[in-house]
């Protein structure tokens, strides 16, 4: 059984290689006991007890140290699958919006998100500031739609895709229409100063 002892020792390697790529950090825990063990579930073809031996105690760890700085459950759920929340975020700005500036925009949403989730703050983005690359256009524009896809997100993390789907059919329709209209009056403005023979910096 994998005690509290042996976790900090997987923590303790992983940390003092962190800087390092993922084979040497592989090497530096190869021989501890939880990852002797599952590696052994692995060979043995059983992937529950590999999650039971190491998965599953690394991530107590990491619950335990979030309930001591994060009260609510969906702000320990976006701190600890980050990843998995930007990445779909990311790809819908990526998709109505392009590719410039997609990462900085899904990271100031989730950092807002965080805020809202921890403070009760809701989400509302600057758009009369000087600098707005950061800040999404055409979908997540508004505190109801990010928290909305955010939900969805969580119970699709947990095998329940009927909220994530509910939102993927709201949301898309509206930010298509925005995107054509935005376009649309993109390409206005660039006829419309093509023809007084000036350049636009909008």
């Amino acid at each position: 059984m994998t005690s509290p002892e042996n976790i900090k020792s997987v923590l303790d390697a992983l940390l003092a290689s962190a800087n390092g790529q993922s084979l040497s950090m592989a090497v530096a825990v190869a021989e501890l006991e939880p990852v002797q063990d599952a590696l052994e579930a692995l060979r043995n073809g059983e992937p529950e007890n590999f999650h039971t031996f190491l998965l599953y105690p690394l991530s107590q760890a990491v619950e335990g140290l979030l309930s001591t700085e994060l009260g609510s459950e969906e702000a320990k759920f976006l701190v600890k699958h980050y990843r998995f929340v930007e990445s779909h975020f990311e790809r819908l700005i990526v998709k109505f919006e392009g590719r410039a500036c997609c990462a900085d925009k899904s990271r100031t949403i989730l950092k807002r998100l965080l805020t809202f989730l921890t403070t009760g703050n809701e989400i509302a983005f600057d758009y009369t500031q000087q600098y707005t690359y950061h800040l999404p256009r055409c979908i997540f524009t508004t505190h109801a739609d990010i928290v909305m896809f955010f939900k969805g997100l969580h119970n699709l993390y947990y095998g329940n895709p009927d909220q994530y789907l509910e939102a993927l059919n709201e949301l898309e329709p509206r930010a298509r229409a925005t995107a054509i209209v935005r376009q649309a009056e993109w390409t206005l403005k660039v006829q419309q100063h093509d023809s007084q023979g000036g350049i636009t910096n909008g």
